[in-house]
């Protein structure tokens, strides 16, 4: 059984992507990671939030530990183009 409720661990996933979300123009204008490669990572971490979103749908409502609603992954401003 695991420690983490789904919705804990879908906050933690849309607490990163919006973390990487700031930090990673800055290390692709460094050269530290190149657009393709975060595009992929967040790609990957957007599937496994839609995942655990999917899996939650017939759960209650998920907010953050706040109480505030936790909805879709902002896709107006993504990394998609390579």
């Amino acid at each position: 059984m695991s420690k983490f409720t789904n919705a804990e661990k879908l906050a933690e996933l849309e607490r990163e992507l919006a973390m990487r979300k700031r930090t990673y123009p800055g290390l692709i204008g460094r050269g530290v990671l190149t657009l393709r490669q975060a595009s992929n990572q967040m790609d990957i971490l957007r599937e496994i939030a839609s995942d655990y979103r999917s899996q939650n749908a017939d759960q209650r409502s998920l907010t953050f530990p706040d109480g505030s609603p936790l909805g879709p992954a902002d896709e107006s401003n993504n990394m998609n183009s390579s």
